[in-house]
């Protein structure tokens, strides 16, 4: 089920999720935010790209556990991915994230700001989760 909050990802407690890129960076929008208040969960992040290929982690999703409680979802949605590819591979991240999750998963409107995939299309792509609770975060 999803779920739109109005209102701060950072205030939620729990499973924080956004998409990232295969490369290690997290350089600007929502994955900015992360880094700088989740400076250890971005160098695992990093570290952990830097041991794997594109191949090995599009479609796939690393938990960070953080000193608050929370536990950093990064969900590998692009390497340079057309729009399609990227909604697919958020499917398969999101899939790969409920696997090994009951917890309600808290994201902002992933993919909708560098990635420049319309949130209307990555919506979609998460309907296939109506037994997940997933929280949207929107300003």
């Amino acid at each position: 089920m999803i779920n739109y909050i109005k209102g701060d990802l950072f205030a939620a407690k729990g499973i924080l999720g956004h998409a990232c890129n295969c490369h290690g960076v997290w350089g600007g929008g929502i994955a900015l935010v992360f880094k700088k208040k989740y400076p250890h969960a971005y160098k695992v992040y990093h570290e952990y790209c830097m041991n794997k290929s594109p191949s090995q982690l599009l479609g796939t999703c690393l938990l960070i556990p953080e000193r608050d409680s929370n536990v950093i979802a990064c969900l590998f949605t692009s390497d340079n991915s057309s729009q399609q590819e990227i909604v697919r591979y958020t499917r398969d991240a999101v899939r790969d994230l409920v696997r090994q999750t009951s917890n309600p998963i808290n994201i902002p409107q992933i993919n909708a700001g560098i990635f420049a995939v319309p949130w209307e299309l990555t919506e979609q792509g998460l309907k296939e989760f109506e037994s997940s609770t997933i929280n949207v975060y929107v300003l």
